[in-house]
């Protein structure tokens, strides 16, 4: 499950970061929940997680 609570990375909410020269692996669904009366306006990007390559679906 991840929160958001606004639109800062690494403060409003967290991002998981993939070294650079390592590929990330995705697999599955994520569950976002948006708390602190956060409400995304439209066209919003949210960059939970940053990678310089990957393989996968997510």
């Amino acid at each position: 499950m991840l929160e958001v609570g606004g639109g800062t990375p690494g403060v409003q909410f967290d991002q998981l970061a993939v070294s650079s020269g390592r590929a990330a692996t995705l697999d599955g669904t994520l569950a976002v929940r948006f708390i602190n009366r956060f409400v995304p306006a439209l066209g919003d990007a949210v960059p939970v997680v940053t990678f310089g390559s990957a393989t996968g679906t997510g």
